[in-house]
């Protein structure tokens, strides 16, 4: 007995689908990443105000941050 489908799907979509299911189901488990910042890239406000600049990126949404060496004194 065979049954009739409104909308037919290709095998071609089937093997799609039937293949990206465990990776879907893979991609909801993962752990979300953080973002953060070198901060490098904001030396020059560091030099001139290290507390506040790191409040401020904090404020931007940066989860973390990697440190500039010259800054550790």
């Amino acid at each position: 007995m065979t049954m009739i489908y409104k909308d037919k799907i290709s095998r071609r979509s089937f093997l799609a689908f039937a293949s990206a299911a465990p990776l879907m189901s893979a991609a909801i488990k993962a752990k979300r990443v953080p973002v953060g910042l070198e901060l490098y890239s904001v030396r020059d406000q560091l030099k001139q105000d290290l507390p506040g600049t790191l409040r401020e990126v904090a404020r931007m949404g940066y989860e973390c941050v990697e440190f500039f060496a010259p800054y550790f004194d």
